[in-house]
């Protein structure tokens, strides 16, 4: 398991509100740091592959469980 700099439970917030919660969260976070995620949005997992394509953020998990999602997401070391 890797070291995790900063946390988001999102699990109260419909899409895309743990979305942007995590634009907001990446902003804040250094290069090579990791960004936990949690949601029960199962449409918001689909984003955040997304954002990890687009952005070149490096998604290290993606657990789902019980109808609850938890994410690792590193931040790019260049941006």
């Amino acid at each position: 398991m890797a070291y995790i700099d900063m946390e988001i439970n999102g699990t109260d917030l419909i899409t895309p509100g743990p979305f942007f919660s995590a634009l907001r969260a990446m902003d804040k976070l250094k290069p090579g740091q990791v960004l936990k995620i949690t949601t029960n949005e199962a449409t918001s997992v689909n984003l955040f592959e997304r954002l990890c394509l687009q952005l070149g953020y490096k998604l290290m998990e993606s657990v789902a469980w019980n109808n609850e999602y938890t994410l690792l997401i590193k931040k790019a070391l260049r941006h």
